[in-house]
């Protein structure tokens, strides 16, 4: 209470700076507009981009394929063309199969990357 009471009692003096200095109150509207501004943002990103479901029914048994180096010990996100193809075939556990065909590096063309 004695926090509220101490804000109530500076109020007048921060509206009196206020209308005696017109640069500290361009300085304050501006910092406030900008404050709520980016809120707002940051809210309407955080709504729209995380926390809406995606739009494939039961998608938590949605999984990815990795392609694994064993001679390297290292695993990459991505599987080519022809092994995907090889796994939709040979896996009958997996109720149905889909391909990205996002290129990394570029456009491959003749084995090299453009």
């Amino acid at each position: 209470m004695r926090f509220i009471a101490l804000w109530i009692q500076g109020f007048p003096n921060a509206l009196r700076q206020l209308r005696r200095s017109g640069s500290f109150r361009a300085a304050t509207v501006l910092i406030l507009a900008v404050g709520i501004g980016l809120n707002a943002t940051i809210f309407a990103l955080v709504d729209c981009v995380p926390l809406n479901p995606v739009g494939y029914h039961d998608a938590s048994r949605i999984c990815s394929i990795d392609t694994r180096f064993l001679e390297e010990g290292r695993s990459i996100s991505i599987m080519g063309g022809d092994h995907y193809f090889d796994r939709a075939k040979g896996v009958h556990s997996l109720e149905s199969t889909a391909c990205n065909g996002g290129v990394q590096d570029g456009a491959p063309l003749n084995g090299q990357s453009l």
